[in-house]
């Protein structure tokens, strides 16, 4: 397999970065977002969210889905993180970082299978629900979040695979040789 060019290497340092600040993106809009499901106006609920529930005149909180929450939540903040150490490659370039591409590849996995576990209690949880009429659009940011994960990683994996990072080498002078020594040798004594 041959190494991509550097503009092809750039574009895709880019795409990744751009499908993690997406995916984040999505994830945040969905979290943030009440309009998860139609109702279907028992109890005159019209829609709910993983936060609230809204009827005509007032919303409130909803206290089902704990771990679903707990899961989005810790995960939406560790990908964020990570967001900023991908934007900061541009700058910083963190190549000489060995493995840097798969360790990048490998975190989105399993944030996106984290964001795919949580979707899926979602999706347990608000289809099964006796409010259930259709779904809304925070469900389908949600979904698309994870596919953004899922893609990221999965790019930024197969660009490290591609593309192995550089280790810094000591630079030599032509016709010289550097030696490197693990210690330096232990003094003796003559009797």
């Amino acid at each position: 397999m041959t190494r991509p060019s550097g503009d092809a290497s750039f574009k895709m340092m880019a795409a990744v970065a751009a499908l993690v600040t997406f995916s984040n993106l999505c994830l945040l809009i969905a979290l943030v977002s009440n309009y998860w499901i139609y109702a279907n106006g028992r109890d005159g609920v019209l829609y709910l969210g993983i936060w609230k529930g809204c009827t005509v005149d007032q919303c409130y909180t909803q206290t089902a889905g704990v771990y679903m929450k707990t899961i989005f939540i810790i995960t939406f903040m560790l990908a964020v993180l990570l967001n900023v150490v991908v934007v900061l490659n541009f700058k910083y370039e963190f190549s000489t970082i060995k493995g840097y591409k798969k360790y990048v590849g490998k975190l989105m996995l399993i944030f996106a299978f984290l964001e795919a576990t949580g979707m899926t209690h979602a999706s347990i949880l608000f289809i099964l629900s006796v409010f259930y009429s259709s779904l809304h659009y925070a469900y389908f940011v949600g979904w698309i979040a994870v596919a953004s994960a899922f893609a990221a990683g999965g790019l930024s994996f197969y660009h490290g695979h591609i593309e192995p990072e550089i280790e810094d080498t000591p630079t030599t002078v032509q016709g010289t040789t550097t030696v490197k020594s693990e210690s330096p040798p232990p003094y003796s004594v003559m009797p």
